[in-house]
């Protein structure tokens, strides 16, 4: 039997020793749509609330929601962040009313669902009329990409059951009576290159999949930890400095979809 990847041994979203200026910008930025809702907003698969902190940072006037499959996640979460609602939940079945949230958020999620269809139900379900939906999901199947990752390392690594393109990620969204209003894209040639090139490095040393430098940095001590913390930061330096430069127009490897429910766009559908 093939073996299920394990969300209790890794769990994504957790703080770490570093600064924040080295954070990822392009998954930390958040688009405007956020910062400007007033009521209620939910962070699906929110991991150990990495994010979700972020969320609140930036709307500290709307109450805030998490859940995450994971109960050690929602633990940590639930120790690190009081004044946010964290509730361990299967996104087939969130535990929320119908209409409830004014602002629903996946950030990279439905690339680790068996059958994304239904959950996206589920966001149409729990938001507001009007309401808006934000989701991050890397395309690893986009023929735009110049380095695109093996779908059997993303598996393997990260969990990944669903490999899109652009095309079938929009159809799946609309399906689901989401109307997109806008899209980019972050996650550029050299985000792309060290997709490809850092699964074979853990292959060749032998590392467990659930093993992670991020994690590893803000855990352990000694010269490898500071040695692996000083390579992410100029690495992630690095990154950040092409997510400024490039136009967000430009094809990356993730894409940025606001959609709202029972929206009705009029305007041709842009990407800027």
């Amino acid at each position: 039997m093939e073996k299920v990847f394990n969300y209790e041994n890794k769990i994504y979203g957790e703080r770490e020793n570093c600064s924040l200026m080295f954070s990822d910008l392009a998954f930390n930025r958040l688009p405007n749509e956020v910062k400007e809702i007033k009521g209620k907003i939910l962070d699906i698969g929110c991991g150990a609330g990495e994010f979700t902190e972020i969320i609140k940072m930036n709307n500290t006037g709307s109450r805030i929601y998490g859940t995450d499959i994971s109960a050690e996640a929602i633990n940590i979460c639930r120790k690190n962040f009081k004044d946010i609602t964290f509730k361990k939940a299967s996104v087939y079945k969130l535990p929320f009313g119908d209409n409830f949230f004014n602002f629903v958020v996946m950030r990279c999620v439905l690339e680790h669902l068996d059958t994304p269809g239904p959950a996206l139900k589920e966001v149409f379900r729990v938001l507001k009329p009007g309401g808006v939906f934000y989701s991050i999901t890397p395309l690893e199947k986009d023929k735009s990409l110049v380095f695109a990752p093996k779908s059997s390392d993303t598996k393997k690594y990260h969990g990944h059951v669903q490999w899109y393109s652009k095309e079938a990620l929009f159809k799946l969204i609309t399906k689901e009576k989401l109307a997109i209003k806008k899209y980019y894209f972050s996650g550029y040639l050299l985000r792309q290159f060290l997709e490809v090139v850092f699964y074979p490095i853990l292959t060749f040393f032998h590392l467990p999949v659930h093993f992670s430098v991020k994690s590893y940095v803000g855990k352990k001590s000694g010269l490898l930890s500071t040695v692996l913390s000083c390579i992410r930061k100029i690495v992630n330096l690095l990154l950040n400095m092409e997510t400024l430069v490039v136009p967000k127009k430009i094809p990356g490897l993730f894409v940025h979809i606001i959609a709202y429910k029972e929206a009705v766009v009029n305007d041709k559908l842009k990407s800027n």
